[in-house]
């Protein structure tokens, strides 16, 4: 009888402050996921805290070898940022660049892997530059970033009501952030391999 291989996403993002809307983005996606029968594990911003990265030595932290275990293990990335002057944060920058790690791989980076992106700010022009950012650096990362992702406008208001609990923006957040994670379930989490993305891009 054939084993069924539960697929495994990895979900990256967040900011130095508890409960950012990032981070609130990053675990409804994951929720998600779940919900289609992966496994999956939480880097938010305080677990990507991380020391500043530099090439010219080998030794890392016992929290950035956690995370780069987690994302050679991963068949798909969910990646959630704020918007910060047009584009990602310094804490997600830092945290992306222990890819480097990841170089030298037989699946080097993100090769291989649905990159889901999430983007959270205040006004959808600096949303939608701050993704388009985003996606180049999936991109750069040799990642395969989901057809569409997800944009999420916050405001004031919208953290007072959050704040009390009101539930009047989680139909659109779960518009938002289903179709990026939606996009992961094709490629990746319905067969759990990795590299079952880059056979059926090389195909078209």
């Amino acid at each position: 009888m054939a084993t069924t291989v539960r697929p495994f996403a990895v979900g990256l993002g967040g900011t130095t402050k508890a409960r950012s809307s990032p981070e609130k983005a990053l675990k409804h996606a994951l929720a998600l996921a779940e919900a289609q029968g992966a496994d999956t594990d939480l880097f938010d911003g305080s677990s990507i805290h991380l020391p500043m990265y530099g090439s010219e030595s080998s030794e890392r932290s016992p929290d950035v070898r956690r995370l780069i275990t987690a994302l050679r293990r991963a068949d798909d990335v969910i990646i959630a940022t704020p918007c910060y002057h047009g584009s990602v944060s310094g804490l997600l920058t830092n945290a992306l660049d222990y890819v480097e790690d990841m170089a030298q791989d037989p699946h080097p980076h993100f090769d291989g892997r649905a990159v889901a992106l999430i983007v959270c700010g205040s006004g959808w022009q600096t949303t939608a530059i701050t993704l388009s950012a985003l996606r180049s650096i999936a991109h750069a990362l040799r990642g395969w970033p989901t057809p569409m992702g997800g944009g999420h406008q916050y405001y004031e208001q919208d953290l007072r009501r959050a704040g009390r609990g009101d539930r009047g923006d989680r139909g659109a957040a779960i518009r938002n952030f289903g179709e990026p994670v939606g996009g992961l379930r094709a490629p990746a989490l319905r067969t759990g391999r990795r590299n079952s993305m880059s056979g059926r891009m090389a195909g078209c």
